[in-house]
């Protein structure tokens, strides 16, 4: 839960600068160009983030029919990148790092961008950046008082901690399209040797893998380009670990998109949608200790353990009707 308080605001359309009283009393002013707001919120909570002053749409909080804004805002969302416009770095969005990255870039703290995933007004989780102002001491916080979140808010944090999932998976072969080679590794040394052979055109080898945890992901076989997945020295392990979150699932050609807010919506989708013609696809945002990487997962087999379920889901997969949906 990001919590700021409000201390102004700036309308592009009209090119003025709200104080924190005109906001309040007359934003209703604005609502036919509401996109144009933003609002300067300085961050109370989380600890590490406190101090840091940041711009934020007044559309994420704008109702129409009740135009009204705390003067203390929460925000639902996962933080997991904060980045540098000038130096063109990045950092994950972990207590330690964070420190070091507001202190290393103290004086051009204006050129930063803090990352997060929310849920947008449409029920979809999206990533956005919002654009670091400048950091303040503690000190500009005393006094700040805020009310408890909302229901409907605590809610949504809680359909945004099912997006955060942490897969443990085991390569199960690298195929390169450029070399027009097939590798089904057997140990760790095997796969470093393959990695090392294509170094130079990684963007053409893919890697598919077995997911062992969580259950509901348990038997699902995802590929992806090697340059979509983080660093070599996190993944070349015995048990690839990939710590994600997960913003959308679709197929590989046209059909629904969705938020895989938790099991059932997985299932569901995979039951309606998936073919081996035309197979599911996972949109992800994989974060380790230093790095966040925007991933595309293809499914390319489902496995159930239950035979009922096999069964079942073979017949889905053989039926042509299924490429209509």
């Amino acid at each position: 839960m990001l919590t700021c308080a409000v201390f102004a605001g700036h309308c592009t359309a009209c090119g003025t600068l709200l104080s924190k009283e005109t906001l309040f009393q007359d934003l209703d002013h604005h609502q036919d160009h509401i996109a144009a707001v933003s609002i300067w919120g300085r961050i109370a909570a989380p600890e590490e983030y406190r101090g840091l002053e940041i711009k934020l749409p007044a559309d994420l909080f704008f109702d129409r029919d009740h135009p009204y804004f705390e003067k203390v805002l929460h925000l639902p969302g996962i933080i997991f990148q904060f980045s540098c416009l000038r130096c063109q770095t990045q950092n994950a969005a972990i207590e330690t790092e964070v420190h070091a990255f507001r202190s290393s870039h103290a004086r051009h703290l204006h050129l930063a961008q803090l990352h997060l995933v929310i849920q947008n007004r449409r029920g979809k989780a999206v990533r956005l950046a919002f654009p670091v102002l400048d950091q303040r001491s503690e000190h500009s916080l005393r006094g700040v008082q805020a009310s408890a979140p909302s229901a409907d808010t605590i809610v949504q944090a809680e359909r945004l901690r099912g997006l955060l999932q942490t897969l443990h998976c085991t390569p199960r072969s690298l195929q390169c399209s450029l070399c027009r080679s097939t590798c089904l590794p057997e140990d760790q040394t095997e796969i470093e040797q393959e990695l090392a052979r294509h170094k130079r055109h990684l963007g053409e080898l893919q890697v598919e893998f077995l997911v062992e945890h969580p259950d509901q992901y348990t038997g699902l076989q995802l590929q992806a380009r090697a340059t979509h997945l983080p660093p070599h020295s996190v993944w070349l392990a015995p048990k690839l670990k990939l710590d994600c979150i997960f913003l959308e699932l679709s197929r590989q050609r046209g059909g629904p998109t969705v938020t895989p807010w938790n099991t059932a919506v997985v299932e569901d989708y995979f039951r309606q949608h998936h073919s081996q013609r035309n197979p599911a696809k996972f949109l992800a945002v994989v974060h380790g200790p230093s790095h966040a990487h925007v991933c595309q997962f293809q499914v390319t087999h489902v496995h159930f353990s239950a035979p009922s379920q096999v069964s079942e889901w073979q017949q889905l997969f053989s039926q042509p009707a299924m490429e209509e949906a």
